[in-house]
């Protein structure tokens, strides 16, 4: 509303208790919120499950982004070895733990 403050990380929690409760476009918008990182560390496997509970309840957007996630996934799994390794080479303790968070979340 006018004169509050934007807060990404209060609509993540907002929408995630609406999906909790069943409700497709909060299980929609969680998921959005998930694959690309607002308000929340981006989480690509996450937000695919959020679109499915969504998509069960025929939520159209939702339907159309699982194969999106998919591809997103698909191509995180492609890079992370190369990207692991140059961080291992380049002695990047910091980058190869955060590629290796990336790469465990992109397998669960």
């Amino acid at each position: 509303g006018e004169g509050v403050e934007v807060s990404l990380t209060n609509a993540f929690y907002w929408f995630r208790v609406a999906a909790s409760r069943g409700h497709r476009g909060g299980q929609y918008n969680t998921g959005c919120m998930l694959a690309n990182g607002d308000g929340t560390p981006r989480d690509l496997v996450e937000a695919r499950r959020y679109f499915e509970k969504a998509a069960a309840q025929v939520h159209t957007d939702a339907c159309v982004a699982i194969p999106y996630v998919d591809r997103d996934i698909r191509r995180t799994l492609e890079r992370l070895p190369a990207a692991i390794e140059a961080a291992a080479d380049d002695g990047d303790q910091r980058r190869l733990e955060s590629e290796q968070r990336e790469l465990t979340a992109a397998l669960a």
